[in-house]
């Protein structure tokens, strides 16, 4: 699980606050449940769950399987979005998010926060 800096994380935050609508629903699905919980902090209306995730390639054992779960759920989730707003230590996004968006034609917007 990778830890976010603060300034990575004020960054997420500012511009979270450019783009919220009060009219709109939100869902954080994000790897880090603290960085979930500070969003939530600051935009009480935003919601998400605390659950263990796993990355699908590192699924490989029995006892995996319910992080697994968690995952897919998180994937399912995003499947219904209206958009998907991604924030990204890589320069190629998360392929989580974008192929959610790809399979199911979701408009998606990438934020690259590795150089914070």
């Amino acid at each position: 699980q990778y830890n976010t800096n603060s300034d990575q994380l004020e960054f997420i935050i500012n511009k979270l606050g450019e783009l919220y609508k009060s009219d709109t629903n939100y869902i954080i699905i994000s790897n880090n449940n603290i960085i979930k919980q500070i969003i939530h902090n600051k935009y009480p209306k935003m919601k998400f769950i605390i659950h263990d995730i796993i990355h699908v390639a590192d699924a490989t054992h029995e006892s995996d399987l319910t992080s697994l779960e968690n995952t897919m759920i998180d994937f399912y989730i995003m499947s219904y979005s209206m958009a998907i707003t991604s924030f990204s230590v890589y320069l190629h996004g998360t392929g989580f998010s974008n192929w959610c968006a790809i399979t199911y034609n979701i408009p998606y917007e990438c934020y690259y926060i590795g150089h914070l």
